[in-house]
């Protein structure tokens, strides 16, 4: 039972819609300055931000859906280089209406559930730490953060995974059948948006084995069912579906359909293997010095040319000079007309490729195992988190416009410190007996962290969005606990 506290007599309970209305009300200011700093152009009735995945990929498959009813990026070829679970969504919105239309409805969806998403994060973290105080913090703190709400606005899957996990997680905490069905579709439609998050789906899966562990068997194999009931049927229409089409198991997607196994899979693989970033479109990216697609060039590339890498990335097997030779083939097989030269320069571009990244495994080991993760775990994290705010370089902003950006930075560094290390006081200091409600909360936090520069050596910023929710609604309970602390020491030396 939740006891009641001065702060909360003054104001509704957590169960009450009206927060819902609060967060509303913050978000729509929070939409005014995130239009205002990132200068966004109205002028074309567009809202709806589209970037070369959203065209190439999620676009493209939606509209073949909502056209010929067929999941592929060209009619007659079957595609499984993205999981559904965006056209579940863009697909009917593009068949009803004009795309224009279409995509603006999509972003005010997109938004509105994050909205939900709030108030139910807000209701999780009152859950977890029975606190008031931590409920207005996380409610109002995450309405007013735009490292999530920016890609409310973006064709890309971020925003809906996020709500879904949120979603998923506050129907998983009210237990009962009804509420774990409803929790695993929403952890299925997370895993469909985000194919990566499907060990999150088994962490609370086991979690469920966990709380039933000493109950009898019968229930315990009931509430698993009703948990993963939506992804048991979903995935099976989907390796059926696969399997009619590639003739071969596909549980999650043909990574080859994304990048192929050409030129730049090989470039972003050797980027990665030596601790650098292979993001192509950011300009502190490595990757730069080989390919830059980038429109908008305002900010130069940190990397331009071969010197410019560390000199750990060198090998006695190639230099500056040797990655140079190697960017022109690449720039040869970019630019040519000609099919045969084409495949001969990318064939180059490959080979060449994967000699040097097997003398920088073979010559430097602890680099390629040790450094090279962590370097790009560092890339991953630290950073201004306000990236995506504004193209204009920081010291040709106005001052209002620098202020907010400073403080935006400070709050993605509250989350990322503070939630980090929250995370860790909740895995490894806390008892699981009693918290492991928190564990699953904290893992799912972690996770993203762990997985994109750890393992798949991805610097990539949004990927940090999985993460942002879950890290700042524990690094709120820390701040809480700290402040407790303070205020506990204060009396005692008054």
């Amino acid at each position: 039972m939740h006891m009641k506290t001065t702060l909360q007599t003054r104001f509704p309970s957590p169960t009450k819609k009206s927060w819902l209305i609060t967060v509303i009300t913050i978000r729509l200011l929070t939409i005014l300055v995130l239009f205002w700093l990132e200068d966004k152009d109205l002028s074309k009735g567009l809202i709806a931000n589209l970037a070369t995945d959203s065209r190439e990929y999620y676009l493209a498959t939606a509209a073949n859906v909502a056209k010929n009813f067929s999941y592929s990026k060209h009619v007659g070829r079957p595609y499984a280089g993205h999981m559904p679970g965006y056209d579940f969504i863009l697909a009917p919105l593009l068949w009803l209406l004009p795309q224009k239309v279409a995509l603006n409805t999509l972003c005010i969806l997109q938004w509105t559930f994050g909205c939900i998403s709030v108030y139910l994060l807000a209701r999780i973290s009152y859950t977890l730490f029975n606190n008031f105080q931590i409920f207005i913090l996380t409610l109002v703190g995450y309405s007013l953060n735009t490292y999530v709400a920016y890609y409310d606005f973006f064709v890309l899957t971020e925003s809906l995974a996020i709500s879904c996990l949120i979603t998923g997680i506050f129907f998983y905490l009210r237990g009962g059948n009804y509420n774990l069905i409803i929790s695993g579709a929403f952890f299925t439609w997370a895993f469909f948006l985000r194919p990566y998050l499907l060990p999150i789906l088994v962490f609370f899966a086991l979690g469920l084995f966990y709380k039933y562990r000493k109950e009898n068997k019968l229930r315990l194999l009931l509430n698993l069912i009703f948990f993963m009931l939506a992804f048991i049927l979903a995935e099976s229409a989907w390796v059926i579906r696969n399997y009619i089409h590639f003739k071969k198991i596909v549980p999650l997607i043909v990574e080859e359909q994304i990048f192929g196994k050409g030129r730049m899979s090989a470039l972003r693989d050797f980027i990665a293997s030596i601790g650098g970033d292979k993001t192509f479109w950011n300009p502190n990216a490595e990757i730069m010095v080989f390919y830059d697609s980038r429109i908008n060039k305002l900010v130069p590339a940190r990397y331009q040319n071969p010197e410019d890498l560390p000199k750990y990335m060198f090998t006695s097997y190639y230099n500056a000079d040797s990655l140079r030779k190697l960017r022109e083939w690449y720039y040869l097989a970019d630019t040519t007309s000609s099919v045969e030269l084409q495949n001969y320069a990318d064939s180059v571009v490959i080979a060449t490729i994967e000699r040097y990244k097997t003398s920088f495994i073979k010559e430097k080991p602890f680099y390629y195992y040790i450094v090279a993760p962590l370097r790009i775990l560092m890339k991953f994290l630290v950073h201004s988190g306000t990236y995506n705010l504004n193209s204009v370089p920081f010291e040709q902003l106005s001052v209002y416009k620098k202020i907010l950006k400073i403080a935006y930075s400070a709050l993605y560094y509250f989350t990322w410190l503070f939630g980090i290390i929250a995370c860790s006081i909740v895995l490894f200091h806390l008892p699981l007996q009693h918290h492991f409600h928190s564990v699953l909360v904290a893992l799912t936090g972690i996770y993203p962290i762990v997985l994109f520069p750890i393992i798949y050596r991805s610097a990539e910023y949004r990927y940090f969005a999985l993460s942002y929710p879950f890290l700042f609604m524990v690094a709120v309970w820390l701040l809480s606990i700290i402040l407790t602390k303070l205020k506990t020491l204060h009396k005692y030396l008054i």
